[in-house]
């Protein structure tokens, strides 16, 4: 059991309305029961709030918050107007106020995590997600990617696909999003 994974502060941080996606906590059970919490520090999977994020405006209806990368910044579903709310984008709210769309599912981003390669690689927030190469101990990589292959039928070849995409095409741009949010309260 990893001291990493607080599965109920995830519960705590979605939206009232929505539910907390089946894979993404049959995910957050694989890195509970898999990471080794000896081999140095790796992003928590918690909830966290985002009361103050875009003061004086609140975005948490919007966003469930399931990972801190460290620095203030978290990874969330983004669930904008339209968009699927059973396997909604996996976005990044940067702790300078920088945004950003890793991924147009979970499955994608377990694709990303695995090959390393995420979209916007000069963005400000890229380098935040190396954080998750950061333990000494990388056999969850290749733990995750058989237990993915195994339960999600995440095959290399889907894999190669998901990673080839780019998941900004697929949703609303999150920078014009926020901003149209911004301004339209204030």
């Amino acid at each position: 059991m990893s001291k990493y994974v607080d599965i109920p502060s995830i519960y705590q941080r979605f939206p009232d309305n929505l539910d907390v996606p089946d894979r993404l906590l049959e995910l957050l059970e694989w890195f509970h029961e898999t990471i080794n919490d000896e081999a140095g520090w790796f992003p928590e999977f918690v909830g966290k709030s985002l009361h103050g994020y875009c003061s004086p405006i609140d975005i948490s209806p919007y966003f469930g918050t399931f990972n801190s990368l460290g620095d203030g910044s978290v990874l969330a579903y983004w669930y904008y107007e339209g968009c699927n709310v059973q396997n909604p984008p996996v976005v990044i709210l940067g702790s300078e106020g920088d945004v950003g769309i890793v991924a147009s599912s979970i499955e994608e981003f377990v694709a990303r995590l695995l090959r390393g390669r995420f979209p916007s690689p000069h963005a400000v927030w890229a380098p935040r997600l190396l954080n998750f190469y950061l333990c000494s101990d990388y056999s969850w990589l290749e733990k995750l990617e058989a237990w993915a292959g195994q339960c999600w039928n995440l095959t290399p070849q889907k894999i190669q696909e998901l990673i080839s995409s780019s998941p900004e095409e697929n949703h609303p741009n999150l920078q014009e999003w926020m901003d149209h949010k911004f301004n339209s309260q204030n």
